[in-house]
């Protein structure tokens, strides 16, 4: 039976570090980058909410799974303002209470 040498898995503070040339890059800052588009690698997860958002019934939901901290509120939230963004306006409404039925309020 052998056994596991963590020490032969040891890595240099060279191996660690890598030098970038600033000069490569055609900006001063990042805050003159675009950002990207779409998020790169879960075209499976923007397929399925676009489906789920093209549902023009009430009563359907998405559910958004997966473990913590993987920016799943973030993704949800920028693709449906960048949605609702592109949706006309929706008409507003004025709600008033119906004294004779409270429970169901007069628009």
């Amino acid at each position: 039976m052998s056994t596991f040498d963590p020490s032969a898995l040891a890595l240099t503070a060279q191996q660690l570090h890598t030098t970038c040339d600033p000069a490569q890059f055609e900006f001063q800052s990042t805050a003159e980058i675009e950002g990207l588009g779409e998020v790169i690698g879960q075209t499976r997860a923007l397929d399925a909410m676009r489906f789920g958002a093209g549902i023009r019934h009430e009563g359907y939901n998405i559910f958004v799974l997966g473990p913590a901290g993987l920016g799943k509120h973030s993704l949800v939230r920028q693709f449906l303002d960048k949605k609702a963004h592109d949706e006309p306006d929706p008409a507003d409404w004025c709600y008033l209470n119906n004294f004779e039925q409270p429970h169901r309020s007069r628009a």
